[in-house]
């Protein structure tokens, strides 16, 4: 259980949540309220300005671990599992975002977007 102040920020949320679970904030998917919705906030924002409530139950996900289950998964294609990423993660300069990563591994295998089977097509 984690309780926060309603002047919390959003940045000062994920910064918490990051020590408290070990998920860097740029991995954060957030989801609150029934049924849960993805929260969105500007880091300076105030979490009772953006839809935050006192008892508010909070939904982690951590976007690289979704990511790899639906590449292991098979169900999408690659060009899909790119367009599922997080707009964080696409946009990130950082050389270890997911979404930087993950274009560099399909032009590395030469593999087609089209492709469902990366595991199969990257053990060949």
């Amino acid at each position: 259980e984690l309780e926060v102040d309603a002047g919390t920020s959003a940045a000062e949320l994920r910064t918490l949540l990051h020590e408290r679970t070990g998920v860097p904030p740029r991995q954060q998917r957030i989801r609150i309220g029934y049924p849960p919705r993805i929260f969105e906030a500007i880091a300076d924002e105030v979490l009772s300005y953006c839809g935050f409530h006192d008892g508010e139950v909070v939904y982690l996900e951590n976007t690289r671990d979704l990511f790899l289950g639906n590449l292991e998964s098979g169900h999408y294609t690659m060009a899909e599992l790119l367009d599922k990423l997080p707009a964080e993660e696409e946009a990130s300069s950082d050389s270890e975002g997911v979404g930087v990563l993950f274009r560099q591994a399909l032009q590395a295998f030469s593999i087609d977007p089209k492709e469902r089977g990366f595991w199969e097509v990257v053990r060949v």
